[in-house]
């Protein structure tokens, strides 16, 4: 009978270390490419939020701004000249509140303003640390002036330009306005452009920048 050969047992733990380490390299690269997708989804799912904050916030400022002119006039909105090449990104103008003797009743006066962001003024540099850049606020201003006056900020974190425009008396961004601020009423053809920009620092995501334009037709 021959005999029955079996394996050396150094070759057999030889070859169990070597499966040991090459098992080992495979978790290793399998590990990290775990953690690389997982970190590009944080990423990602952050990335998305911010926008969709930023938008959202953009969108409900806009609607505010909007429906306080619905019940106003261009005969009590000021300044009188919106359709020139710079608009506005001040405007006052006042809402009816009653209608008595075939006439309408107006409001006190009130205000739609870009302001600079608290903590912020015009000089070029970051002064309240957010990582923005003169940035501005659009400032709701119920009765200007009068004696129950009452500030309301709509906006933080508007641009102090809108998205592709520059203080140069051009228009970079080709829609009629030159040095458009990131806050602008336009009048054209008979309705009131609105047009605003936020942007938003993010120390992983880096800025984040979204504009809106919408418009809206007052009574004469």
């Amino acid at each position: 009978m021959k005999p029955i050969r079996t394996r050396p047992a150094r070759a057999t733990a030889g070859m169990t270390i070597v499966e040991t380490v090459l098992g080992l390299t495979l978790f290793v690269i399998m590990s990290g490419a775990a953690i690389v997708a997982a970190s590009r989804g944080v990423g990602a799912f952050r990335a998305t939020s911010l926008n969709m904050s930023v938008e959202g916030r953009l969108q409900r400022a806009m609607q505010r701004a909007t429906s306080e002119l619905l019940a106003s006039s261009r005969d009590v909105i000021t300044p009188i000249v919106l359709d020139d090449d710079a608009g506005s990104s001040d405007l006052t103008f006042q809402c009816a509140i009653d209608y008595q003797a075939d006439a309408i009743v107006w409001g006190p006066v009130s205000r739609l303003v870009l302001e600079y962001d608290t903590g912020e003024i015009n000089d070029g540099l970051d002064n309240n640390g957010d990582g923005l850049i003169d940035e501005c606020a659009l400032v709701l201003i119920r009765d200007d002036g009068g004696p129950n006056e009452k500030r309301v900020v709509l906006c933080h974190n508007v641009r102090e330009f809108a998205e592709g425009e520059e203080e140069n008396n051009a228009d970079d961004n080709g829609n009629g306005v030159e040095d458009e601020r990131g806050f602008n009423v336009h009048e054209e053809g008979g309705l009131l452009v609105f047009r605003m920009t936020v942007e938003e620092q993010d120390a992983e995501v880096g800025t984040i920048v979204r504009s809106l334009q919408t418009a809206v037709r007052v009574r004469n």
